[in-house]
């Protein structure tokens, strides 16, 4: 089985892992072909690009509760007023 030559440039590697920052699932693709790489220095780049991804996905799933606690806080907020005024 012949191995792919992957790029490893700075160019191509900051790419990728603002992709997998961004858009946290789809860095995951490179990440895979990266690390069945038989080039250590390709292997790195696809488990760092795991590690961001993941990191990714912790902030944002904390972001997303934090910001549904204070949608329900403000949903909560404004129907008990409107139960005051008598609606």
């Amino acid at each position: 089985m012949e191995l792919q030559l992957l790029s490893t440039s700075l160019k191509k590697q900051i790419f990728m892992y603002l992709i997998s920052f961004l858009l946290p699932p789809f860095g995951l693709g490179w990440a895979f072909k990266y690390i069945k790489n038989g080039d250590q220095k390709a292997k790195k780049i696809g488990w760092v690009i795991v590690a961001v991804t993941v990191i990714s996905l912790a902030v944002n799933i904390v972001l997303f509760k934090s910001a549904m606690a204070e949608f329900y806080s403000v949903i909560s907020n404004n129907s008990q007023m409107y139960r005051d005024l008598g609606y």
